[in-house]
């Protein structure tokens, strides 16, 4: 029996969504920090199950600035502006985020209020991570110890 062509063409995009994702978490400093450099690359997998897609049209926000953020975000497809509020002055662009960028990973361990708005520019689809699922990952993946023997994230 052969392999019908769409089924082919979904585990194809599939694997190749899957290689992308674990090089974009593996370049992400913040990534790395947050799970220590050594378990970085053997989590990967298991919170690219956990991700889940959005999208979202110009002009809508992804995160608003002085709410709670409990997700990190990776840009598949589009862009977002991080706008900054001064004050009395409108919103400054301080950053943009294209495919490839990740942002927000410290909303998966710090509940602090978001410095600032992200917004996006293009149509934008991106892959999110929720704290719950992140704390499932390193609980489930962990007796608590990193490689060195040091607690996770001892140092966030």
């Amino acid at each position: 029996a052969s392999t019908p062509p769409q089924l082919y063409a979904t585990a194809k995009q599939a694997l190749s969504q899957s290689q992308r994702l674990k090089a974009i978490l593996s370049s992400s400093d913040a990534m790395r920090s947050l799970l220590g450099p050594q378990r970085a690359d053997s989590l990967s997998a298991a919170i690219i199950m956990e991700l889940h897609v959005e999208t979202y049209q110009p002009n809508d926000y992804l995160l608003s600035e002085g709410h709670a953020s409990d997700r990190c975000f990776i840009i598949d497809e589009g862009s977002a502006d991080l706008l900054v509020s001064c004050a009395g002055s409108p919103p400054l662009k301080v950053c943009q985020y294209g495919p490839g960028s990740v942002f927000c990973e410290f909303a998966l361990v710090d509940p602090t209020l978001r410095p600032g708005s992200i917004v996006a520019t293009l149509p934008t689809r991106v892959w999110t991570l929720d704290r719950r699922s992140f704390d499932v990952i390193l609980k489930s993946k962990s007796d608590s110890k990193g490689a060195s023997g040091q607690p996770l994230m001892q140092s966030v």
